[in-house]
């Protein structure tokens, strides 16, 4: 289970990194096909580290729900919907503006997804490790 876990992790930083470097690369270019103008690329860059903070907690709410970690994960999406209403609120009162949105959601999520892994720390730790390399092992068959 903890080298799936490991690999799962690593696939996915991989994945979540090309996305949001493409986004961020091509920041110009999207800004201008989904706002009609070259104005809005900063925007898109903020889009981008909102996507990199939205693939870790998808990822470790689907990672405790798996391990059947439902208290963390209901605690996960309180405090980050929590954080978000007040975080975005506040923010919108000193600027309206997308970006105020933006910043609260990721805010709230980054927040919540570090919280839920400090509580669930413990229990990730315990995931049983192999004790030997299956695929290097052989079946004893000749």
């Amino acid at each position: 289970m903890h080298t799936f876990i490991r690999r799962t992790f690593v696939w996915t930083i991989v994945c979540a990194g090309t996305a949001v470097a493409a986004v961020v690369v091509l920041a110009p270019y999207l800004s201008q096909l989904l706002f009609g103008s070259r104005d809005n690329a900063r925007l898109l860059t903020g889009v981008a580290l909102c996507l990199a903070v939205m693939i870790l907690q998808h990822t470790l709410i689907s990672l405790f729900n798996a391990l059947r970690l439902f208290r963390v994960v209901s605690a996960m999406n309180f405090v980050q919907s929590i954080l978000f209403a007040s975080l975005a609120l506040g923010l919108l009162s000193l600027d309206a503006s997308v970006s105020s949105i933006l910043i609260g959601y990721s805010a709230g999520c980054l927040v919540a997804s570090l919280g839920a892994l400090i509580w669930a720390w413990p229990a990730l730790n315990g995931v049983d490790r192999p004790k030997t390399d299956c695929l290097n092992q052989s079946s004893g068959r000749g």
